[in-house]
């Protein structure tokens, strides 16, 4: 029996910027790691109510998914206290780097972790076994790159492509190099995040993911991101933060700063993510 073994990373589901380089280590996955889906009713828009099994149920016409850079053991609740306008209204908040599904309003969607240097056809063969078992989205969450270059490597790159041209992956979130990276969208529309930060680090980045049903596939049809930076031991929301008034004009320019410096990381590779405080 093989077991996935969960990247050290910290997830969670909201706006985000990226970092992806060498693939998740895998080990011992087991045969059937999806088990409560299979038999399960698949989840599908516009069918009758009703939660027994079996029955048909109809689902949300979107749900968003939040992730936040890494955030150290042992401070996880005030971090995301500290940052919650920017999680507030997300469906999914993914707290940890554990493999599991996750059902969200109805949609069961799995999240598969892992550390570097796991074979890409490892990953590859785990998101076809949850797409079969039920999982309405498959989102990978990758510990890759160079600590601590913000610049995006080959092999990132590279990797990316291979699995977001699969059509069992749906959204790629990367991690591990301990400051941000850039978003980018492969030629079918699909988003990688290739580094978020480290949240108690200077600077890191919240993502969120909005995912839309449209043909019978959930994809995702709005990225967006929250710039944060390290403000005297606590976490701080930038976007917010501006957002008050009589902020002092130091103050403000200081963390414009911040937001701008963030934000021309992301966009980098030329998408075009949307800058969000909620």
């Amino acid at each position: 029996m093989r077991t996935i073994v969960p990247a050290a990373a910290a997830l969670l589901v909201t706006g985000c910027a990226p970092g992806i380089a060498g693939a998740g280590q895998a080990a011992d996955r087991r045969a059937a790691p999806y088990p409560y889906l299979r038999g399960a009713p698949t989840a599908r828009a516009g069918g009758p109510a009703g939660g027994a099994p079996g029955v048909w149920r109809p689902t949300p016409a979107r749900f968003t998914v939040v992730v936040t850079g890494d955030v150290p053991r042992g401070t996880r609740r005030a971090v995301l206290a500290s940052i919650e306008p920017a999680i507030r209204s997300a469906d999914l908040v993914i707290r940890s780097s554990a493999t599991r599904v996750q059902t969200i309003r109805g949609v069961p969607v799995a999240l598969l972790a892992y550390r570097p240097g796991v074979d890409v056809g490892e990953i590859l063969a785990a998101a076809h076994e949850a797409r079969q078992a039920g999982a309405g989205a498959v989102i990978v969450n990758l510990s890759w790159g160079t600590p601590p270059q913000g610049l995006v490597t080959a092999g990132q790159i590279a990797l990316a492509q291979k699995l977001l041209a699969s059509p069992d992956v749906d959204l790629l979130i990367g991690r591990g190099v301990h400051v941000v990276q850039p978003y980018a969208r492969a030629t079918n529309g699909k988003w990688v995040a290739y580094g978020l930060g480290d949240l108690t680090g200077p600077a890191a980045v919240v993502a969120r993911f909005t995912f839309t049903l449209r043909d019978s596939r959930w994809t995702v049809s709005r990225a967006a991101f929250t710039p944060t930076c390290l403000d005297h031991g606590r976490v701080l929301d930038v976007p917010a933060e501006l957002a008050r008034r009589h902020l002092a004009k130091a103050r403000r320019a200081a963390l414009k700063a911040v937001q701008d410096h963030t934000a021309k990381i992301v966009y980098s590779r030329h998408a075009l993510p949307v800058i969000t405080a909620d």
